[in-house]
């Protein structure tokens, strides 16, 4: 796909509307990498030059219609933006090390409609709610290891996220119980306003963790207790 290194995108005036700043990167079912740009010439790099999307309505809004393309988005900073990243049926997506600052009204990262993605390590702060995961469907996904940082919401999940499934063995009459979703796992929460997680509409993957003696088995979410709810649950 196409490579986006190292760009400044940014809307500086101070009178217009919101939904008229405009937006940084638009893809209809095309596969691209924003990432840092290399300029040390060196290996390992020493010195870098990130993307900036700053000031616009969205950073980045990427939407597949008739195919596949998966995108990538790593190590940018995305500043002030309405909506940081908002990704409509983009399968496989990649999105980490990012870093996300904004007004108490704005968004981070919004997946509609999305399935095998990766979201890790990105850093949220100041802003409305960090991620939006809407209908990304039943299948196995994750949400690991990203920090929010005076947020209204860390992670909001919406619509069908997950399954639960009670199937019964016409031979025996023996209960199967299936299971699959969203997994929310590793985040760090510092300092939310409403709730660290909510679970709005519909459901996510109903184990979220165990313990056990396997260090990878429980959820290891780090939650803050702010004066409302940490974790909301509805259906």
């Amino acid at each position: 796909g196409v490579k986006i290194y190292g760009n400044t995108f940014q809307n500086t005036s101070t009178s217009m509307n919101t939904s008229d700043r405009g937006r940084g990167i638009v893809s209809f079912d095309a596969s691209y990498i924003a990432d840092e740009l290399c300029t040390s010439g060196t290996i390992p790099c020493t010195s870098t030059i990130t993307n900036t999307f700053k000031g616009l309505y969205y950073g980045i809004n990427s939407e597949n219609i008739f195919s596949d393309k998966p995108v990538t988005i790593r190590n940018n900073v995305f500043k002030d933006n309405t909506k940081g990243i908002l990704l409509k049926a983009v399968n496989k997506a990649t999105i980490t090390s990012n870093n996300f600052t904004a007004t108490p009204l704005d968004n981070g990262i919004y997946l509609y409609a999305c399935n095998a993605y990766q979201v890790e390590e990105n850093h949220f702060s100041s802003l409305y709610a960090g991620i939006v995961v809407k209908n990304s469907g039943i299948d196995f996904n994750e949400i690991y290891n990203n920090k929010f940082e005076n947020v209204n919401i860390g992670i909001q999940a919406q619509g069908i996220n997950g399954q639960y499934a009670t199937l019964v063995r016409p031979e025996d009459y023996t209960e199967i119980h299936l299971a699959s979703g969203l997994k929310i796992k590793c985040n760090e929460n510092i300092n939310s306003g409403s709730a660290d997680i909510a679970v709005t509409t519909g459901m996510i993957y109903p184990q979220q963790g165990y313990c056990s003696s396997d260090k990878t088995t429980p959820a290891s979410n780090i939650f803050w207790k702010p004066s409302t709810f940490y974790l909301t649950l509805c259906c």
